[in-house]
């Protein structure tokens, strides 16, 4: 197991196949095993690092590394973003650009970044208020769910960045217009 310092309260954790195997259940699943699993881990990371998790709630975000261990980031605290984040994933390019010229009029505001992870695209969305974004119209297009610090440290670190800002402004207006443009329209 490897411990890395993002942060004062940032930190990351790898496990390479053989930790995996000696730690005997699959932490992808919960249960009782991987709630002590992450408490050592807490436990251990307070020991070598000073206590920066000693105080209050720990995000963590797992994710399976290509070799068979795990990545672990774990945050000791949300950094306020203000508004609202989530992040958005799907294979499908129609049903990115339909998400993106559907926001382009819903949330002019938004602040969005693109990134290809693993044949998903994902989308990091933040609005100045939830009024904008709610899960269940994001989930119209794909998965969505809410978007913690853990998971854009993963994904600047393993996937390839498309579109650092203005992604929805971009796509909206590239793939949209074109993708509705009607049969006529299109030069034989």
């Amino acid at each position: 197991m490897q411990i890395i310092k993002i942060t004062p309260h940032n930190f990351k954790i790898i496990l390479s196949p053989t930790d995996m195997k000696s730690y005997g259940e699959n932490i992808f699943n919960y249960s009782e095993y991987n709630e002590k699993l992450f408490s050592d881990i807490i436990n251990k990371t307070n020991e070598i690092y000073g206590n920066p998790f000693s105080e209050g709630a720990v995000d963590a975000s797992v994710f399976e590394s290509k070799d068979g261990g795990a990545e672990i980031f774990l945050s000791a605290h949300a950094v306020k973003r203000g508004g609202a984040s989530y992040i958005f994933s799907t294979d499908s390019l129609d049903d990115l650009t339909s998400l993106c010229v559907s926001l382009e009029a819903r949330c002019p505001l938004c602040k969005s970044v693109l990134y290809l992870c693993d044949g998903i695209y994902c989308l990091i969305l933040t609005s100045p208020s939830e009024k904008y974004l709610f899960l269940p119209f994001l989930r119209e297009f794909g998965e969505a769910r809410n978007c913690s610090d853990c998971d854009i440290w993963h994904l600047e670190e393993h996937a390839k960045l498309l579109c650092a800002k203005n992604a929805v402004h971009i796509i909206g207006n590239a793939l949209g217009h074109s993708s509705s443009r009607k049969e006529s329209d299109t030069p034989e």
